[in-house]
């Protein structure tokens, strides 16, 4: 189910990992800015019934909220989310978190939200 999660979530990190290659100049977004230039792509389901319900901005940290089909995150915690969406991101925007900015994953299973953990840095490589 994980791999689903991460393929239905791809686009919400490539649009992010477009935002985090703007050139230095336009790196100083804020969260808020950041937050809301990807409002387009906030409640449309893919075609596996997964939806960004917000993205929203508390401070410098950028926060995604997913929905999915009952029983999605079934077997899954906050923290395995979070640390396979930022993986992925990381992969295609290390220097996102460079300006200070932080980013939260959260989830809703039903009627059940896990609050991700908050987010400063790209994990480091496996030694």
């Amino acid at each position: 189910m994980l791999r689903k999660i991460l393929r239905s979530v791809a686009l919400a990190l490539a649009t992010l990992s477009v935002v985090a290659a703007m050139p230095a100049a336009a790196q100083n977004a804020t969260a808020a800015q950041i937050a809301e230039g990807l409002q387009e792509m906030v409640g449309k389901p893919d075609e596996d019934g997964f939806i960004i319900q917000s993205v929203t901005a508390e401070g410098n940290m950028v926060i995604l909220l997913f929905t999915g089909p009952d029983g999605w995150r079934e077997g899954v915690d906050a923290q395995q989310v979070s640390d396979a969406l930022i993986k992925g991101f990381c992969m295609e925007a290390p220097q996102f978190f460079d300006g200070g900015l932080s980013m939260r994953v959260d989830s809703i299973d039903g009627k059940v939200k896990l609050t991700g953990p908050v987010v400063t840095a790209c994990p480091k490589p496996a030694a």
